[in-house]
């Protein structure tokens, strides 16, 4: 787990061999705009970003907030079947309680050990087809999809991962939780192929939330 090739940053070093203690389930796509909606609707849930005004846009490199965006208008058009994003970590664990009690089985969030492992696939590679992103691979930033740094595609797009997943690499960073915290995984639409490698990590607080992090969710078994 963590830079293999090198090419990485700091806080994806050192390398480590790490146990994971129990079989999971994980859901081959992210979250979509339809799933999240059923949840709502039965629930009558608020996002912090409606509560709040607080999901973030990519605005020359940083992260920027505004008031007029969350789930259901993000800034960009989407179908029930894109991902959902404008979605905080703590939103993501009101959902996964929420799947739990409506399915009888045990949901959570992915750890950051279960998201690498199921991304990677029994690859070592930057990314699960090669060391290169190539180009129709994946929706991030030039890596020349018609979604590329536009906004995010309608899940399931582009190829499985050798394990099933679609979406590791690009469309929206997704949400897990780590010892220290909370850590989104995986890249975006709008941002660039070296930040889609498989161990790229990206530390951030609860509440945030934006409208190019979305998640998946695991299942006990």
């Amino acid at each position: 787990m963590g830079d293999l090739s090198g090419d990485g940053l700091p806080n994806e070093r050192p390398v480590q061999t790490v146990t994971i203690d129990a079989p999971f389930g994980i859901s081959d796509t992210e979250v979509t705009v339809g799933k999240f909606r059923d949840f709502v609707n039965d629930t009558a849930y608020v996002t912090e970003a409606e509560n709040n005004g607080n999901c973030a846009e990519l605005n020359n490199g940083m992260p920027k907030m505004d008031g007029t965006l969350n789930w259901r208008s993000p800034g960009f058009q989407q179908t029930e079947n894109s991902p959902v994003v404008c979605i905080s970590y703590e939103d993501v664990k009101a959902y996964t309680d929420w799947l739990s009690d409506k399915s009888g089985f045990d949901y959570d969030i992915p750890s950051e050990k279960q998201w690498e492992y199921a991304a990677r696939a029994g690859t070592e590679t930057d990314f699960w087809w090669g060391e290169d992103v190539g180009v129709k691979n994946a929706n991030c930033r030039h890596c020349g999809s018609e979604w590329s740094n536009e906004r995010s595609a309608p899940v399931a797009q582009f190829a499985r991962n050798p394990w099933g997943l679609f979406d590791t690499v690009g469309n929206v960073w997704e949400w897990t939780r780590s010892e220290d915290g909370q850590v989104v995984r995986g890249g975006a639409w709008n941002f660039a192929p070296s930040l889609a490698r498989v161990s790229t990590r990206m530390e951030l607080p609860a509440d945030f939330s934006s409208n190019y992090i979305g998640f998946r969710v695991v299942r006990a078994q």
